[in-house]
C-alpha cells in the first residue's frame, strides 16, 4: 500500500495543481476538480502500472483502471458537491476529505480487480 500511496501522492498533486490552476482561471470548483481528477487518473495509472503493481500494459487491465477511475471520477463530483454544498465551506477541505475517500475506495478495487 506504501507505493500505491506515493503514485497517489502524485497522481493527487496532478489533481490538486490542475484543480488550482482552472479555479484560479474562473472554472467553478466541481468542473475544475472533476478535470484534476481526470488528470490525477491518467497519472494514477502509469505509475501504479509500472511500480506499485508491475504488471505490463494490457487492454484488459487499463479498461477495468479506466472503469474505476470513472467510478472514482463520479465519486469525487459527487463527494465534493456534497460536501461543499452541505457541510464543509472550504473547498481545499471539502476536497480533502473527499480524495480520502475516494483514495481507499479505488485501492481496494484496483488491488482486487483492475491490475489482475
Amino acid at each position: 500500500m506504501l507505493s500505491y500511496g506515493v503514485a497517489g501522492m502524485a497522481a493527487t498533486s496532478a489533481h490538486y495543481t490542475l484543480m488550482a490552476f482552472l479555479y484560479g482561471k474562473g472554472l467553478a470548483p466541481v468542473a475544475a476538480s472533476t478535470a484534476g481528477a481526470v488528470f490525477g487518473a491518467l497519472v494514477a495509472y502509469l505509475a501504479n502500472r509500472k511500480w506499485t503493481f508491475a504488471v505490463r500494459h494490457s487492454r484488459a487491465r487499463l479498461l477495468r483502471f479506466l472503469a474505476v477511475a470513472a467510478m472514482g471520477i463520479l465519486f469525487n463530483g459527487l463527494l465534493f458537491q456534497a460536501f461543499q454544498n452541505w457541510l464543509i465551506s472550504s473547498i481545499i477541505v471539502a476536497q480533502l476529505l473527499t480524495t480520502l475517500l475516494v483514495f481507499v475506495a479505488t485501492f481496494y478495487l484496483n488491488l482486487k480487480w483492475s491490475f489482475t
